[in-house]
């Protein structure tokens, strides 16, 4: 059985999670950044089956069978490939992207690029791994939020990392003023994952737009923010 989760105070998200928090995000850090201890008893599932909703519970000393799991936000490929804990996670991410979309999630993710980087993390003693990852950019210009890929590696799924990846986005962007919606092109394999997420399908992609048969463009709608 997977044992409850534990929510970080303040001083430990700041420990855990990437060094270079991008600004808008400090403030969503402190609510979805969290310790989440997992047995291996988790089994296998579907890419799009990853909905697994969190409940806050007390806390439990971890053994060495569970997984410690925080959130890095706003990663930086170029500039942290050199830290000896985070090129092997990039690796990974790296290889998990390639295998299910054919490109490295990593090429735009860059101040060129426009692009930005949330990786699920997993410790367990000397062990880091990659729990998943999602790659979105904001477009003041049009008012949205974009995400351009969201994975969970297939033996992570089903234990909620999809969602609190989406979930950290929704929050952020429910929190922008020039954000009033927030968009992505979904494979037809997920496409109830993000309904779950209040998603609407808005169109069938066209085949010369689309990267695979049956991709769709889904939005969802945040509420309107006045400005301060």
């Amino acid at each position: 059985m997977a044992q409850p989760l534990t929510l970080l105070r303040d001083q430990e998200i700041l420990q855990l999670c990437s060094p270079k928090l991008f600004w808008p995000f400090q403030r969503v850090a402190s609510l979805f950044a969290m310790t989440i201890l997992w047995s291996k008893e988790n089994t296998k599932s579907d890419l799009d089956a990853e909905s697994t909703e969190f409940e806050a519970g007390p806390s439990s000393e971890a053994s060495e069978a569970e997984w410690v799991t925080s959130l890095w936000l706003d990663v930086k490929p170029a500039a942290e490939k050199t830290d000896e804990k985070k090129r092997p996670v990039l690796e990974q991410v790296t290889a998990l992207g390639s295998d299910i979309f054919n490109e490295d999630p990593l090429a735009g993710c860059s101040k060129r690029g426009g692009w930005r980087l949330h990786i699920a993390v997993g410790q367990r003693s000397e062990q880091t791994e990659m729990m998943g990852f999602i790659v979105f950019r904001i477009k003041p210009e049009r008012n949205a939020l974009i995400i351009a890929q969201l994975a969970v590696p297939e033996e992570h799924r089903r234990m909620g990392f999809g969602s609190l990846l989406l979930k950290t986005l929704i929050a952020e962007a429910k929190r922008l003023p020039e954000i009033n919606s927030i968009g992505l092109s979904s494979l037809p394999g997920s496409i109830k994952f993000y309904k779950r997420h209040g998603f609407k399908l808005i169109h069938r992609l066209p085949d010369s737009e689309a990267k695979a048969e049956g991709q769709v463009y889904m939005e969802l709608k945040t509420p309107t923010k006045k400005k301060k």
